[in-house]
């Protein structure tokens, strides 16, 4: 019943991310694909996540077009152990259901992959990782982008609060940094405030065409510091 209520793009991406981590977390337990233990993890994370050194070869070369290329989409469903995917299930479900609140089910599914493919180019170009990036946050926090501009735009009609508005994508964010400083590691945290930006600026594009978001940020801008 409750699956019934939310959108089916969001059911979708989530049976998507919660299907493949059952198949490593079965794999881990009994042979599954001839592979057992963290194989099928490893194997994953070797030929489906996004590396930065595969895509810096594929700018040298200018080889776009190629099976490596869907790295980019491909990486945000493979994460690094279970409470990592789950974790992803369940913001995913969260911010994808607001999100569908005023937008369709295309329009979901556009904001997760262009996310996700923005998180992914920024992680690259910005950085020079040799870790894989992997999980699907980039995505997630495309819908946060999305929503956040929803109430930017009441704010800017005057039907909602500023104060507190960026409170959820700040807390998320800075808990991604506090944990990467803390226990190390790669600089996720870059491809989920690109993700976010993707999601915040795709929406007014996506409903109100270019020049007219040019005008909303203008008036929202002028707002703000008036």
């Amino acid at each position: 019943m409750l699956f019934q209520k939310l959108p089916k793009s969001v059911v979708v991406l989530a049976a998507f991310i919660g299907g493949i981590e059952i198949l490593f977390s079965l794999s881990e337990s009994a042979s599954l694909f001839g592979f057992a233990g963290d194989q099928l993890r490893l194997v994953a994370i070797r030929d489906f996540g996004f590396w930065d050194p595969i895509f810096s070869a594929q700018i040298a070369t200018f080889n776009f077009i190629n099976k490596e290329s869907l790295r980019f989409f491909t990486y945000t469903f493979i994460h690094f152990h279970f409470v990592s995917a789950l974790i992803s299930v369940v913001l995913t479900l969260a911010f994808g259901n607001l999100l569908a609140r005023f937008v369709n089910n295309l329009q979901i599914i556009t904001f997760f992959v262009l996310s996700a493919f923005f998180g992914a180019l920024g992680y690259s170009l910005l950085l020079n990782e040799q870790f894989p990036l992997l999980g699907s946050s980039p995505g997630f926090f495309g819908f946060i982008g999305g929503v956040i501009f929803v109430l930017s735009f009441q704010y800017l009609e005057g039907n909602y609060d500023f104060d507190g508005m960026f409170a959820i994508p700040v807390f998320l964010l800075s808990a991604q940094i506090g944990f990467q400083l803390v226990l190390g590691g790669p600089s996720y945290w870059v491809a989920d405030l690109i993700g976010f930006l993707t999601g915040f600026l795709l929406f007014p594009l996506l409903q109100f065409g270019f020049v007219n978001t040019l005008k909303l940020f203008h008036r929202l801008i002028k707002k703000l510091i008036s």
